[in-house]
C-alpha cells in the first residue's frame, strides 16, 4: 500500500494499492503512526510503546528523525527508500522483530517521555513569563 502524501508518491502494479488520506489509526489500530510526529512514534505512550519501527525516510526531515531513532537504539539503520526492494523491507522487520533490545529501549524511552513535562521545559527554557 503505498499513501500518496506531500510527496505525491504513486505506484503501479498489480500488487500495489495506491490510496489518499486515510487515519493511521483506523488502519493500524495497535500500531505507532509512522509518518505523524516523525521520531517520537515509536516512543509514545499512547502509540503501543515498545513497537519495533524500521524507518524508511523518505524526504525532507525524516532522514533526521530515522538516523535519531537509530542512534537512540529503538531502530535499526534506516532503509534509504532509493535503495529499497522486494526483499529489504521484510528482512529488516525480521531483523528488528528478533533484536529484544529495541523493543527494551523503546519502552524506557516511552515512560520517560510520558513523565515529563515538554511544555513547562520549552516554557522555562524561552523564558516565557506567565501571567497567573
Amino acid at each position: 500500500m503505498v499513501q500518496a502524501g506531500w510527496a505525491g508518491l504513486s505506484a503501479v502494479g498489480d500488487d500495489v494499492l495506491a490510496i489518499g488520506e486515510l487515519p493511521h489509526d483506523w488502519l493500524f489500530p495497535s500500531r505507532p503512526p509512522s509518518s505523524t510526529t516523525p521520531g517520537r512514534a515509536p516512543l509514545r505512550p499512547d502509540c503501543a510503546p515498545g513497537c519495533p519501527t524500521v524507518p524508511v525516510p523518505v524526504m525532507a526531515d525524516r532522514p533526521f528523525w530515522a538516523a535519531r531513532l537509530h542512534r537512540l537504539g529503538v531502530a535499526p539503520q534506516p532503509l534509504p527508500f532509493h535503495e529499497l526492494t522486494a526483499e529489504s523491507p521484510g528482512a529488516a522487520i525480521m531483523a528488528c522483530m528478533a533484536e529484544p533490545a529495541y523493543r527494551q529501549r523503546a519502552v524506557e524511552l516511552a515512560h520517560h517521555i510520558a513523565a515529563e513535562d515538554g511544555t513547562a521545559a520549552v516554557v522555562a527554557r524561552i523564558g516565557v513569563a506567565s501571567d497567573g
